[in-house]
């Protein structure tokens, strides 16, 4: 809009300049001057992290960064909507500076959008752009119809947009039909109850999709008296012959498949001395998670808390580098992800996930961890920064059914991606 007039606390407009359509806009939006020089330029808007914890409810200064080095994002504007956990933000006003990485100091407007202020937030939490949020009129029962009435409003929404309503932790993707419907649990999610007070709604410019991550479960638990050579499952799929699994911190090689029964044909890769012990290693319980793993390798040590160097059975220089992400996985136990930091012989330097737990040796697994198996790829392409639970990523290959990625946001926002996270 272009000012032609200002008369007390009235600013007369022309509507639409610049090539741009007149829209509705509702009471509280935050208006902004600027110059037509800046209006051709492209913003590009990417999400960033705390510098800071947030201790205070009520403090209305953020300071974030964007955690790629020499990232092309323009940061966050002046009148943007920004979530932080379960709670949206008004961004007023904007501080920015660049040293290699973009930092800016927000100043916001607390518990927007009937959200309520976080008491508290971590450094490292990521901070993420709303476009055009809404919210409810009323709670929406579970797998009840939702028409646009219990939007607070249609602005910006046109027949086959795919919105995303968030509450706490749960998500759900309706997609607006035209008229006054909507089709709920798209992308593979769950048609919950979402109340009205503390629900965000927000239309995304792709369709999100659900974290596939485990290849199975085990259907039948296994308690053999001699050496584990089958193991019965669940959904029986994403395994081939060749492959290698990773069972309750055990590795196996997949000799042969068994379609008709449903069962893999198994030998250990390690000897009975360098794996978790004969009675223990032949009992199974029936849902214990099966994944397709590479590059796994046993811990010849033990791994205590704090420390920052793993040690492995064989020579590992050929195999990781600087860089790669892995996970650890401790028999009946704990899982911890780490990044490689340095490479020597039998040895990775790594910055830890969780720098309190412990590994044991013959009874904790490495390999490698830089894939998110999702429903659907289709929309993904490489480059794209995604967003799965409170982890920020970029997506550095497309397979058939996974994504490669780059974790992008600290060590204390890497997640496990095991089939409940909406990837967005």
């Amino acid at each position: 809009m272009k000012v032609t007039e200002i008369s007390g606390d009235l600013v007369y407009v022309t509507r639409g300049e610049l090539e741009t359509t007149p829209a509705e806009h509702a009471a509280g939006t935050l208006f902004s001057t600027t110059k037509p020089s800046a209006l051709g330029t492209t913003i590009t808007r990417r999400g960033m992290v705390l510098v800071s914890k947030v201790a205070s409810a009520s403090d209305p200064l953020i300071q974030v960064k964007d955690p790629v080095l020499g990232s092309s994002s323009s940061g966050f504007q002046a009148g943007d909507y920004v979530q932080m956990l379960g709670e949206v933000m008004l961004v007023q006003s904007v501080v920015s500076s660049t040293s290699g990485y973009l930092m800016q100091n927000l100043t916001v407007v607390r518990g927007q959008q009937s959200t309520t202020a976080e008491a508290t937030a971590d450094a490292g939490t990521p901070v993420t752009y709303v476009f055009n949020p809404k919210t409810l009129t009323k709670t929406i029962a579970a797998n009840t119809a939702i028409t646009s009435s219990d939007l607070s409003d249609m602005n910006g929404i046109a027949a086959g947009d795919y919105l995303l309503m968030t509450s706490g932790t749960q998500n759900e993707v309706i997609k607006y039909l035209g008229g006054s419907s909507f089709a709920r649990g798209q992308a593979n999610t769950t048609e919950g109850e979402f109340p009205q007070t503390g629900t965000v709604i927000q239309k995304v410019d792709k369709m999100p999709t659900l974290v596939k991550f485990i290849n199975d479960t085990v259907s039948t638990a296994v308690n053999q008296t001699t050496e584990l050579t089958d193991i019965t499952l669940k959904q029986f799929e994403g395994i081939s012959a060749g492959a290698t699994v990773v069972i309750d911190a055990q590795v196996f090689n997949v000799t042969s498949i068994d379609a008709a029964n449903s069962k893999l044909n198994l030998v250990s890769m390690y000897p009975q001395t360098q794996s978790v012990s004969t009675t223990n290693r032949l009992v199974i319980p029936a849902g214990t998670k099966v994944y397709v793993v590479q590059d796994a390798r046993l811990l010849s040590q033990d791994m205590a808390a704090h420390d920052t160097v793993v040690n492995l059975y064989g020579d590992v220089s050929s195999t990781y580098s600087a860089g790669d992400f892995v996970r650890v996985d401790t028999y009946q136990g704990t899982s911890e992800i780490l990044q490689v930091t340095g490479v020597s012989g039998s040895s990775l330097t790594v910055v830890r996930g969780n720098p309190t737990l412990t590994h044991t040796k013959n009874e904790s697994v490495l390999y490698m961890y830089n894939k998110v198996g999702v429903f659907d790829v289709s929309t993904f392409v490489a480059g794209d920064y995604i967003k799965v639970g409170q982890e920020l990523d970029q997506v550095q290959a497309v397979g058939t059914h996974e994504l490669t990625i780059n974790r992008i946001s600290p060590y204390n926002t890497w997640s496990f991606h095991e089939g409940s996270d909406l990837l967005l």
